[in-house]
């Protein structure tokens, strides 16, 4: 999963040359937040699939 505001900003940077340090700062945050936010958030789900396939329905 890769932000398209990083994305944009990344690209611009290739284009243009370095932003203002605010702009990479923003590009910085883009690119890390994400990661750290979606792993935890896949593995608590996966963990409640699994645990629901394990338990017994009702009978």
């Amino acid at each position: 999963m890769f932000p398209p505001g990083a994305a944009g900003r990344l690209l611009s940077r290739a284009v243009h040359g370095w932003p203002h340090g605010f702009q990479v700062a923003l590009t910085v945050v883009e690119l890390v937040i994400p990661p750290l936010y979606f792993r935890p958030a896949d593995a608590d789900e996966k963990a409640h699939r699994a645990a629901r396939t394990e338990a017994p329905g009702p009978a």
